[in-house]
């Protein structure tokens, strides 16, 4: 499992307040301005395997984390740990316990969601913010809520009998574009944590509970730091009403719509996403 094999990147777990255990994995300079990647519902921090070493050569702390139930982390009591204020809770305890004070945030998908939720609650704490195919800018498209959740209850049951290689060979390939067809190794690296029983219950979690509605523009907009805005052109599960008209009502914020993209940009379009970040680094840095 990634990083295992990349010489570029360092791994370790963090214990956060809550005695949860955290796996980090990290690439960059320790005092480069830091920047927290945060993975998208049912990820893990591979999802960031293009963009840690980018980052890092490139002078920043880039620092990717297993959210609560994902990959290598803890989960905890899924009755009440999965909501969006208990995933905000617990990257503000991740930032504290990494010691990293005004982080840049990078969200995909779901953890869009969380970062603008950070940002909103912690402003003075957050220097930039990167929104992903991110929910919070857009809303989860009803249909996969609603015929998810009991196929879900059921894996979340099941574990690993029901959640098949197959079975997330194509959902991946479901949510993903026409730029590139997931390769052997994605299909590997995003199916072997699911090999664990917690993750089933994590992401069945998440889905009954967490909050996937848009903020809407005026939120976003009202953000004191800098914001860039990614999306996929094609994306099937991030629904924006009208992307042309959240170019301007969250101006002056930045919005950039890849082509042909789905929505795991992060993977299908890595060195776009890394140009946009490096671009909204650049612009946190000339303001430090």
């Amino acid at each position: 499992m990634y990083p295992a094999g990349d010489d570029l990147v360092a791994s370790r777990f963090i214990t956060i307040a809550t005695g949860e255990r955290v796996f980090v994995a990290e690439s960059g300079p320790a005092d480069g301005i830091p920047v927290l990647l945060c993975h998208g519902w049912g990820a893990c921090v591979y999802g960031w395997a293009g963009t840690l070493p980018v980052l890092a050569a490139a002078g920043y702390r880039a620092i990717a984390v297993d959210l609560r139930g994902h990959g290598r982390s803890d989960e905890r009591d899924p009755r009440a740990s999965y909501t969006t204020a208990s995933m905000a809770a617990q990257l503000a305890a991740i930032i504290d316990a990494l010691g990293i004070g005004r982080p840049v945030l990078a969200g995909h998908s779901m953890s869009g969601r969380i970062t603008l939720q950070y940002a909103l609650d912690h402003p003075g704490r957050v220097r930039g913010l990167a929104l992903l195919a991110p929910i919070g800018v857009g809303s989860l498209r009803p249909a996969i809520k609603r015929f998810g959740q009991p196929l879900l209850a059921l894996g979340g049951w099941l574990g690993p009998l029901a959640i098949r290689r197959f079975i997330v060979a194509a959902v991946i390939s479901a949510a993903t574009g026409r730029l590139r067809r997931p390769p052997p190794r994605d299909i590997d690296e995003y199916w072997a944590p699911s090999q664990w029983g917690k993750y089933g219950r994590a992401i069945h979690a998440l889905l009954r509970d967490f909050d996937w509605r848009a903020l809407g523009a005026p939120t976003i907009a009202a953000l004191p730091m800098p914001v860039a805005i990614v999306l996929g052109e094609l994306d099937p599960l991030v629904v924006i009403a009208d992307s042309a008209a959240l170019v301007g009502d969250v101006a002056p914020k930045r919005v950039v719509t890849i082509a042909g993209a789905g929505h795991i940009i992060t993977d299908e379009a890595t060195a776009r996403v890394n140009e946009e970040l490096l671009a909204l680094l650049a612009l946190v840095a000339s303001g430090e």
